[in-house]
């Protein structure tokens, strides 16, 4: 009989410490750039809401003057005012400051019927960026206007 012997072979009974190094590595990596992307995520749903906050209280602003268009125009006095309220809308010397948003209310003359509202609304983000977002309108004083001319003329655009 003849006897063949068989080489051994190497057969691992665990991981080698490269190995562990390595996998350890990249467990790491993963984890940090996880954290990064959630940090990321963070940080950008914060500064939306602080977006769209401001986007409210600027819209506001100008729904506040025309409420004060509303009851007399003559109210509607060239400058910047702030807002304030009591039982109905009136405007402040100082721009009016809510929760870290200031807002300004810019009242400019476009002729004798007609005056240009800017609301505009300033915060500082967390990176210590100032930003600010506004909208601006058109007021007439619609209870003494005549309609004569084209709508351009009307608005001395």
């Amino acid at each position: 009989m003849i006897s063949i012997k068989k080489k051994k072979q190497f057969e691992p009974n665990g991981f080698s410490l490269i190995e562990i190094v390595l996998s350890s590595g990249l467990l790491g990596l993963f984890a940090l750039a996880f954290l990064g992307v959630l940090g990321f995520s963070q940080e950008s749903t914060l500064r939306a809401g602080q977006r769209n906050r401001a986007i409210f209280l600027a819209e506001e602003g100008v729904e506040a003057t025309q409420s004060i268009r509303d009851e007399n125009f003559a109210n509607l006095i060239a400058g910047d005012h702030g807002l304030k309220t009591d039982t109905k809308w009136n405007f402040t010397n100082q721009p009016d400051i809510i929760d870290g948003f200031t807002r300004t209310l810019t009242i400019a003359d476009v002729n004798s019927q007609t005056k240009q509202v800017t609301s505009q609304v300033a915060w500082k983000q967390s990176g210590g960026n100032q930003v600010s977002v506004s909208f601006s309108t058109l007021f007439t004083d619609w209870r003494t206007a005549t309609s004569t001319g084209t709508s351009t003329q009307f608005c001395g655009v």
